[in-house]
């Protein structure tokens, strides 16, 4: 894979970018009032055609401006490519994106009385992962279905889950197809769910069929109450929601994921072995720094994981036991948008697919660990010419040698650069020390099983930016690599759960412990076939 030294040299300038000044003329003195007019034209500078935008204005006022008759949420709207606003006279700032893949446009306006003008601005693309076989997808959008279309085009954005049922209520009337296709071959899927009681969100994409309302408290049913019954559906073969695996077991068509790494019964879900994916970067990552986010699950060491980068660090490190615990689990993003402030597909986790497009090759594909997950740079890589998700094979008294090449694309200044090997750092570089060795990082060497992966971290101090690919594995004849201390961190983690059920009703009591042991059971036998420390 190409080194890309030009996209490193636009990062490292680009928060110096000049901000554009548009003065407004002014109309003559008889048509002048207390506000004017600005039409917004957003263009491809490539193509000349207009795209879809999501823009930030600061008002005079220092508030962020939210017209109506388009979507809007938070500090930013959505502009469908060309739009006409009346505004107050005054100074205004703004801010104009389309997902990760175009340079952000910045610059500041000046409104006067009776003013009517007219501003097109290009929007630059620098990559498109389209064409490289990447398709992008955000696993939990909480938006109008009505503004779904256009929210995805202004993201630039191929597949999203709009999550519209949950465990407490059923979703508003659904029309048409569950799932819908863009004009311009983007999908997304209108019934998505949530299970967010306080065991924390257990997310369902892609249903088929609406699933029964039972849950009455926070603790019963068992958070795997619906998921146990979508399995127990697809093993039956009766249920509308499955379709048979590529490897010939029968497995849901829709992708179970655990949306926060730290959610209290992540252990008990990853013992269930229904999880598709685990997300990596959650809707607690925000646009707007992590620190204004309300983190609720198991509770990292805040001298280890301070704020305000503490969540998505100890996102990563939980990650990291998983892996070494050997269980292989790719990683997924999330935005919240809707209920919470980000933009559409701010986190989002990107696909390899190797053939047409379709909404279920990009499921198969994250399915299968093809993936690089990211809430701000790009990251194309390969190991050994291979994707994300790969398992090399080893044998005794042998190396595996890993050659590691990359192409990133960055609109933020990076830090560093990190190879991460068996959990620990194997390699760290800072980015312009990578530039000058002409992209190249060092060898990776296996004598026994493990794994590895590969990310990039931006110097944003406020929230924790960063990109990072799945795992690559690396296994031997002898065993899987299992490491003890993991085991027990999640052993222990069954066990400090445990502690907070309080259910008054046997029966209920009984139901939802029998989950709780069989998670306790699991984790019991894995660290009896633990074979490293």
């Amino acid at each position: 894979m190409p080194f890309d030294l030009s996209h490193v040299r636009f990062a490292c300038c680009w928060p110096a970018i000049i901000a554009l000044s548009l003065l407004i003329c002014c109309a003559p003195k008889a048509a002048r009032g207390a506000s004017g007019e600005l039409e917004i034209r957003t263009v491809d500078k490539e193509s000349g055609d207009l795209i879809a935008t999501r823009i930030q204005v600061t008002t005079p006022r220092g508030r962020p401006l939210r017209p109506s008759g388009v979507p809007v949420l938070a500090d930013h709207f959505v502009c469908p490519g060309s739009m006409r606003l009346k505004l107050p006279t005054g100074h205004y700032t703004f801010e104009i994106e389309r997902g990760p893949e175009y340079r952000i446009r910045m610059g500041q306006f000046d409104i006067e009385p009776g003013a009517a003008d007219s501003k097109t601005f290009e929007m630059i693309r620098i990559t498109e992962m389209r064409k490289k076989n990447w398709w992008s997808g955000d696993l939990h959008v909480q938006r109008r279905p009505d503004d779904m279309e256009l929210l995805m085009k202004a993201e630039d954005l191929d597949v999203a889950n709009l999550v519209t049922w949950s465990n407490a209520e059923q979703p508003p009337s659904i029309s048409g197809s569950l799932l819908r296709q863009t004009d311009d071959n983007r999908f997304w899927h209108q019934l998505g769910g949530v299970d967010q009681r306080k065991g924390g969100p257990l997310r369902i994409m892609g249903l088929s069929q609406v699933l029964p309302v039972e849950s009455t408290s926070s603790e019963y049913p068992s958070s795997l109450y619906w998921i146990n019954g979508i399995y127990a559906s697809s093993n039956n073969a009766t249920s509308d929601a499955v379709e048979p695996s590529a490897d010939g077991d029968d497995h849901p068509s829709c992708i179970v994921d655990a949306g926060q790494l730290n959610a209290r019964d992540m252990p008990m879900w990853v013992a269930s072995n229904h999880l598709d994916t685990v997300c990596l970067l959650d809707s607690n990552l925000r646009v707007g720094g992590d620190n204004k986010a309300t983190i609720i699950g198991q509770p990292p060491d805040a001298n280890l994981f301070p704020p305000p980068l503490g969540h998505g660090l100890w996102s990563q490190h939980i990650y990291y036991q998983l892996l070494e615990a050997g269980i292989r689990v790719p990683p997924s993003a999330a935005s919240g948008s809707g209920s919470v402030p980000n933009p559409v597909g701010y986190n989002r986790v990107y696909v390899f697919i190797d053939g047409p497009f379709s909404f279920s090759a990009w499921c198969d594909g994250l399915r299968a660990g093809r993936v690089i997950v990211t809430n701000g740079p790009l990251l194309i890589p390969t190991v050994n010419d291979m994707l994300p998700g790969h398992v090399f094979r080893g044998y005794p008294n042998e190396t595996v040698s890993l050659d590691i090449a990359l192409t990133l694309h960055t609109r933020e200044t990076i830090e560093y650069l990190e190879v991460i090997k068996n959990g620990v750092v194997h390699e760290h570089v800072k980015l312009d020390d990578w530039a000058k060795r002409g992209g190249k990082l060092q060898l990776v060497e296996f004598q026994s099983s493990g794994w590895l992966l590969i990310r990039a971290v931006t110097n944003n101090q406020e929230s924790l930016r960063y990109v990072t690919t799945a795992p690559y594995y690396v296994e031997f004849p002898e065993a899987p690599r299992i490491s003890r201390s993991a085991c027990q961190f999640f052993l222990d983690w069954v066990y400090e759960r445990a502690k907070t059920i309080e259910i008054s009703d046997p029966q209920q009591r009984t139901s939802v412990w029998t989950d709780h042991r069989q998670a306790r059971d699991f984790w019991r036998s894995r660290l009896q076939h633990a074979n490293v420390d």
